[in-house]
């Protein structure tokens, strides 16, 4: 509590914007209490998108018997002979398998456009929001990479005959790694615009994933080594946190991406519904005076011209013209000889 002198020698109270009774006045007084608010909001959001594809039904005819039949053939790893081709599959397959999803997916900041004017003058809420929402996500891809790793478990041990030391090292290997690699993509992703950001993105990623499948492969069966490598990349997972949190300049790039990780599964779900919005071109690559391409004034000419500036400009219609094509020369293949 502060206090001041008026003019009468009174002394007023000035009531500090940090003391409890003026956070009483907020609906939220504390950045974890909004935090924890957008949190729930965006998992009503992310059932309400599910249970648009996936009523009652879908989980009473497929999920239900899929899980049962696929607990059964689980069981059965365990138990009984493994599969044939595991024989002829290498090892080197199952880190490939983790380094894809390790480049898979993103970071949920759960940061809002309105923050930009409403929280602008409280840094510490900000922060705090990050902060929580990087833990928040590194649990995510925690619980993503355990649970692929839960069903590639029989194979690993069973298949591929490492110890339960040494596939306990290669999970927790795996869970730093791909905390470290979703950070360091994340940090480029809001730096870098353009072709610039491909530049660094590709390194950021590529690089501590390679390092990892090259690592999990070398010391397949050498706990310890795998344990020292998985302390590095924690390492890196501490000083990519600490760098993230000290980024300035970055809200509306945050606000970006942050918009296009929570829309991602209603971007699975719309994929085949709607199509992907096309980019704004000032100028198209090719044609760019845009003259006719043919030097006849006839209509068809001018028809065809303009034909082959479309099918050349819209991607979507070169599929289009590459499946037909695709599609009519294996049926002529298929059906030369009658």
């Amino acid at each position: 509590m502060l206090r001041r002198i008026n003019m009468s020698g009174r002394d007023d109270a000035v009531i500090n914007s940090n003391s409890p009774k003026s956070r009483s006045a907020y609906a939220f007084p504390t950045g974890p209490r909004l935090f924890r608010r957008r949190l729930f909001s965006h998992w009503r959001e992310q059932s309400a998108i599910i249970r648009t594809a996936a009523d009652w039904t879908v989980l009473l005819y497929i999920v239900i018997p899929g899980g049962l039949l696929g607990g059964r053939f689980y069981y059965g790893f365990w138990k009984g002979d493994m599969p044939a081709w595991t024989s002829f599959l290498p090892f080197t397959m199952i880190p490939l398998l983790f380094a894809i999803l390790l480049v898979t997916g993103g970071m949920v900041l759960l940061l809002q456009e309105g923050d930009l004017l409403f929280l602008r003058q409280r840094q510490n809420w900000i922060n705090s929001i990050l902060l929580r929402g990087i833990i928040y996500s590194l649990i995510v891809t925690t619980l993503k990479i355990a649970a692929v790793f839960a069903i590639l478990l029989p194979f690993i041990i069973r298949g591929y005959g490492l110890s339960p030391g040494a596939a306990g090292s290669l999970l927790l290997l795996t869970v730093t790694a791909g905390w470290s690699v979703k950070l360091l993509g994340h940090v480029v992703k809001v730096q870098r615009q353009g072709f610039r950001r491909w530049l660094w993105l590709i390194p950021a990623v590529t690089v501590p994933s390679g390092i990892y499948v090259r690592l999990a492969i070398l010391w397949e069966n050498r706990p310890l080594m795998l344990l020292a490598a998985a302390a590095v990349y924690a390492a890196v997972t501490v000083w990519a946190v600490r760098y993230r949190l000290q980024l300035r300049g970055t809200f509306l790039s945050d606000v970006r991406e942050d918009y296009k990780q929570r829309m991602r599964i209603a971007g699975l779900l719309l994929r085949g519904v709607l199509d992907k919005p096309r980019p704004t071109r000032y100028k198209p690559w090719i044609f760019r005076k845009s003259q006719p391409l043919l030097s006849s004034i006839l209509p068809e000419s001018r028809f065809a011209a303009a034909g082959i500036k479309a099918l050349v400009r819209n991607p979507a219609h070169l599929k289009l013209y590459f499946a037909f094509t695709g599609v009519s020369m294996g049926a002529y293949l298929l059906l030369r000889p009658f």
